[in-house]
Order: structure tokens, then sequence, then C-alpha cells
């Protein structure tokens, strides 16, 4: 059996990269012919880009990204190397494959694709599965307009799941269906798993990692505080050289050395979801910060916070104790069972 994975698997980006090879090794491990099936689009791709020229006119933007300009190919050159080791590129014709599966990421959320329909697995079915995998929309609403736009395109599909809640809630709304909440692609490989992806050249042992993905003095504080108290240096990782924070900085880190940086550290303090799971997966001693309501994606982090009892390691509760694994560990394994069930049904 063939199938062919629809996601952002060529974004400059830590979470989403390493969730598009996770649903890659799940397929695999499945004795699945798995592949991702590349699509352009001009949305997606302007976001990775080392220097976009429609942003040239800017003097700040040319300035900045000029004088970072080696760092972000460094960057570049570290994703295209994971991506090199454990991505698997098939045909763009999605006739190839017997089942076309569209996720997980925010592949249905149209403000960052410009609308391509695409990722909605918009071409014709003939003879292939149609199936989402921890779809998300990225937003708690859908723009009433394009709401008979997206009802086919969702009744067309033979199985559907999603990531959030709040996502399935939009499903049911735009066509009356009700699907499934599964893990993030990231959450169904162990520890272990991912250990084994990890870079092991990263020699750095004990200390404090800082991940942001918004800026927050809040939670900078904390981590000052935090490394007060406990004589633990903050390691973080940036993309300028321009920096404004006391810490030891990785400035070209890729998506092997973004997993060490968590496997090793003593603490974690973090604001991202893939943050917040991967500490969770690596059983770190971690803490994190909700980000504004503006960004959409905290809903995210609370939900996991909620289901796996962790809402005591958000930072305005700053609880000290150390965190016992083992229940949480037990409701992991429950959800990756329940999550593999999804996956098996469609495979079928």
């Amino acid at each position: 059996m063939k199938a062919g994975i629809v996601t952002f698997e060529k974004a400059i980006n830590y979470g989403t990269s390493l969730q598009a090879v996770a649903l890659l090794k799940v397929l695999q491990e499945q004795e699945i012919d798995a592949a991702f099936v590349h699509h352009y689009c001009e949305e997606i791709d302007k976001t990775s880009r080392v220097f976009d020229w429609k942003q040239a006119r800017s003097p700040a933007y040319t300035l900045a990204h000029l004088y970072n300009l080696d760092v972000a190919r460094k960057r570049k050159n570290q994703f295209k190397r994971f991506w090199n080791q454990h991505y698997v590129t098939g045909p763009d014709d999605p006739a190839h494959y017997d089942i076309v599966i569209a996720g997980s990421d925010q592949v249905w959320n149209y403000n960052l694709t410009a609308r391509d329909w695409f990722f909605f697995l918009d071409f014709p079915k003939g003879k292939l599965k149609k199936v989402s995998y921890a779809g998300s929309f990225g937003l708690s609403q859908i723009d009433p307009a394009l709401q008979p736009s997206i009802c086919p395109l969702l009744e067309d599909f033979d199985y559907i799941s999603v990531r959030e809640q709040t996502a399935a809630g939009l499903v049911e709304e735009i066509c009356g269906r009700k699907v499934p909440v599964v893990l993030d692609p990231t959450l169904l490989l162990n520890r272990q798993q991912w250990s084994e992806l990890a870079d092991l050249d990263f020699s750095h042992r004990g200390y404090i990692f800082v991940y942001t993905v918004f800026n927050s003095n809040s939670l900078w504080e904390f981590a000052y505080e935090l490394s007060k108290k406990t004589g633990l240096p903050i390691r973080t990782i940036s993309y300028s050289k321009i920096h404004r924070r006391k810490a030891e900085y990785t400035l070209d880190a890729g998506p092997a050395q973004w997993l060490s940086h968590i496997l090793n550290a003593e603490y974690v303090v973090t604001n991202s979801f893939h943050g917040f799971a991967f500490s969770v997966n690596f059983e770190k001693q971690f803490y994190y910060e909700l980000p504004p309501h503006s960004s959409g994606v905290g809903s995210r982090l609370s939900d996991m916070a909620q289901a796996y009892g962790l809402t005591g390691r958000e930072l305005k509760h700053k609880d000290e104790c150390a965190i016992d694994y083992a229940p949480v560990r037990d409701k992991l394994e429950k959800d990756r069972e329940k999550s593999m069930d999804f996956i098996r049904s469609f495979l079928k």
C-alpha cells in the first residue's frame, strides 16, 4: 500500500519538521510505503526563505537579514541535512497513491496558505482514500463566506481526525460531521525513538533550556530566577546575532540540535506547544507560559496541561515539586493507543 502525506514538510520550523517525520515513521512502522507529496505553496515557501526580496524596501528588514544572512544559511542547511536523512519524498501526483493523508499541523489554515485548497485534498478522489490525521485549522472560527467551499471538501474525506477539540467543533459546525481528536504526531513516538533522531555531537549538559515562539519578559524573568536558585546556566536558540537576553546561544540549530537541547536539559521553560510536548515526552522538569489569546495556539497548551494533570507547571502557579511522570506516562500510552487505533482503521 502506498500512502502520500500532504503537509508543510519543507517549512523551516522545528515543530513542523518533527511532526512530519513522526507521521512518516509511524506509517513506515505499519509496513506502509509512505512518502511526502510535495506541493509548492508560495505563502508557505516564502516563510522559509533566507531573504525575501519583496521586503527589501524595508531598511530595518534588509539590515537585520543581511547581518544575519550567514546564520540563516547555516540553519537552513541543518534543516536540509535532517530532511535528507529522514524524509522520503514521492511523486507529486496524488493518483500515484492508495491513500493520501492531510496533516498534521495547521494544514487547513487558509490564512497561512492563501486559500490553497490542495491541503484540503481538493483533487479528484478516483480510487484513492482521503484521510486527515490530526488536521488543524489553527483558527477559532471559520469565515462564513468560505464554509460553502470548505464543506464539500471535508465531506469528500473517507476518514477525518483533528488535533484539537476546537477543530472538531469547527468540522461539525461546517458539515455536521463528528470527528475524533488524536495526538499530535510528535507524541506518537516515544523518548527512545526521538533520542535516536537527536544530534549525538551536542555535548552540553546541565542547563535550563528556554524556548519561546513569542517574546515574553515575564517568561525570561522566571528563567533568571530559576537559574539563580538552581545555579544552572540558561541556554536558548536564536536566529539573530543580536542578543537581548543573558544566556548561552545556539544560532544555527536544525531539528536534530533542537531535540538535543531538550533531551539534555535539566529544566525547560517555554511558551511553545512542541516545547511542552517534547518536555513531556522526554520527562523533563519544565514550566510553561500560555501565549497571548490573539496567537490562537494557547488552547493547545492548556488542553494538554489539563489532560495530563500538568496545569501546576504554568508560570503563574510555579509548582516547585518535581513532576511525577508515572501517571503522565500511563495516560500518554493510552492516548497513543487510541490514536494508533485510528491510524490502523484507515489502513485496513
